[in-house]
């Protein structure tokens, strides 16, 4: 019986068959920059390679939190600047109000410019940040605070909401990095009434002195407007703090995802050079020893076989 192929023949096929495997690898690690394209291109290292990818799934949510963090802390910060620069301006407001030279007519045009004030702390008390209050704490889909100019604060509150949400850190502690509009703007003592520091309050006493012309109440509203600057500057110290925070913890997970990553291409990401010189290297061989195979002599047994006539 005579065999198909000869043993030279099989080992040019077998010989041709691994240059061709070795061409397929390096072309699909050219083409997608990876050396472990599938598992039997690294069974020991599969496990590795997806942890890697939860642990920078996982990473990458981290950082989410903590971008939508401080941008929510940023918001609420410039809120509360901007509140702490209407409690000065009330205080100058109050001071040129006790001037000898005022009259009843004159200090009703300051509460004008007081009540201004006062609206411009309730629009920053119902800040929005992608429709969420920003002050509103655990109740965020609406705002804590209306204007109510016959109100002893000047306002109507709404809803009374606690800020308990807790942002994750790089070391996976729980952290807050907000407070309740409540405490912040209508500071109240455990009775519920206005404590001596609330701004609502503080504005509102000195808009009703003015209009009133009541010297005495006015004098009595620059301490409470001091008292209420002193504690809003306060509260924005906190969020200061809270951004800082929130902003150390980001570069930290953003250098971890950056470790993570790298990890990670070590172990799957191809050597461009070498594939690329692969794939020349398998080319040329390939080619030669087709040529060459090309050239050997054909002799088949109708070459040795006698003729007839």
């Amino acid at each position: 019986m005579l065999s198909p192929i000869s043993p030279s023949g099989q080992q040019f096929v077998d010989s041709l068959n691994a240059t061709q495997a070795r061409l397929s690898v390096a072309q699909l690690q050219i083409s997608t920059g990876l050396k472990v394209n599938q598992p039997s291109d690294a069974p020991d290292q599969i496990s590795p390679i997806l942890q890697l990818h939860s642990e920078i799934q996982q990473n990458q949510d981290l950082q989410n939190g903590l971008n939508t963090a401080l941008t929510t802390v940023k918001t609420s910060e410039s809120a509360l600047s901007d509140a702490v620069n209407l409690l000065q301006s009330a205080a100058v407001t109050a001071t040129q109000a006790t001037g000898t030279t005022q009259t009843a007519d004159t200090r009703k045009q300051l509460a004008q410019n007081v009540q201004a004030l006062l609206e411009q702390m309730v629009t920053d008390s119902r800040t929005t940040l992608g429709g969420r209050y920003v002050f509103s704490g655990d109740r965020d889909g609406a705002p804590l605070y209306q204007l109510n100019l016959s109100a002893s604060n000047g306002v109507d509150r709404l809803q009374v909401a606690s800020a308990t949400g807790l942002v994750q850190g790089s070391g996976g502690a729980r952290y807050s990095t907000s407070l309740s509009g409540n405490m912040i703007f209508d500071h109240r003592n455990t009775d519920d009434t206005n404590a001596p520091d609330n701004a609502f309050a503080a504005l509102n006493g000195l808009r009703v002195a003015l209009l009133v012309n009541d010297t005495a109440g006015i004098n009595t509203s620059i301490a409470a407007i001091n008292s209420a600057s002193t504690y809003m500057n306060t509260q924005l110290a906190y969020y200061g703090q809270a951004e800082s925070r929130v902003s150390a913890d980001l570069n930290q997970v953003q250098s971890n995802g950056v470790q993570l990553q790298t990890q990670l291409s070590s172990k799957t990401d191809a050597d461009m050079t070498q594939a690329i010189t692969a794939l020349t290297e398998g080319t040329t061989q390939l080619q030669a020893a087709l040529s060459a195979r090309a050239k050997m002599p054909r002799t088949t047994l109708f070459d040795v076989l006698p003729v007839s006539g």
